[in-house]
């Protein structure tokens, strides 16, 4: 899995996990299998992430039934 992030992001995750002792790969792991998500398996802070955006992250849009 190949992903772009800002530099300051990407030295704040490389930093965390060589305090750790694990690679990159295993602490995205580590994040990922710790994300809480609500009954359509979105992220329970994904609302957040996208209100803070002008363009919501792809896939997380919402589709509440009206």
């Amino acid at each position: 899995m190949k992903g772009l992030v800002p530099a300051g992001t990407r030295g704040k995750a490389h930093g965390v996990a060589e305090t750790l002792g694990i690679t990159m790969a295993r602490y995205l792991e580590l994040l990922i299998e710790r994300d809480v998500l609500d009954a359509h398996g979105r992220p329970l802070w994904a609302d957040e992430a996208v209100t803070a955006r002008t363009v919501p992250l792809p896939g997380m849009e919402r589709h509440d039934a009206a």
